[in-house]
């Protein structure tokens, strides 16, 4: 099968990368692998959320074409995936990366996060504070068990 495959932002320089093929978001491995599902291939590009987001997001946008799909919809992608991870370290680097609108967009995870006696305190005063900064804390709102 002939696909067209651009490489857009590299983890790391020998890879995974974030690509774009066919006009879909897809995460290609060092072995040049590219048809595992955007949803279980996230978790390669978490240490992405290592750099700082506007240098990754510059990185990005200047190999995009008009037609490529939204590079936010990927970047939003990458931090759901470092909110839901399985460890401190990439919640606090997905907190860190975070803009306003995300914010709003994740504040159920914020709140989990917030609430979760699992996480480092540095993790949920920050997820704290974000949801403060848009008007969205709520002490009282606990994760449905």
């Amino acid at each position: 099968m002939n696909h067209s495959l651009r490489r857009i932002l590299a983890v790391k320089p020998t890879g995974p990368w974030l690509v774009v093929v066919d006009g879909a978001w897809h995460v290609e491995s060092p072995a040049g692998v590219t048809d595992i599902p955007w949803e279980r291939s996230r978790m390669w590009l978490l240490p992405l959320l290592e750099r700082p987001r506007p240098e990754a997001e510059s990185e990005a946008r200047k190999v995009l074409d008009p037609g490529d799909p939204d590079l936010t919809e990927a970047l939003r992608a990458i931090v759901h995936r470092g909110l839901t991870a399985w460890s401190d370290y990439w919640i606090l680097l997905a907190l860190d990366w975070m803009n306003n609108d995300e914010v709003e967009r994740f504040a159920e995870q914020l709140h989990e996060i917030a609430h979760d006696q699992r996480w480092s305190q540095a993790s949920r005063h920050t997820a704290k504070r974000l949801l403060k900064q848009r008007g969205l804390w709520s002490p009282e709102h606990h994760r449905l068990a």
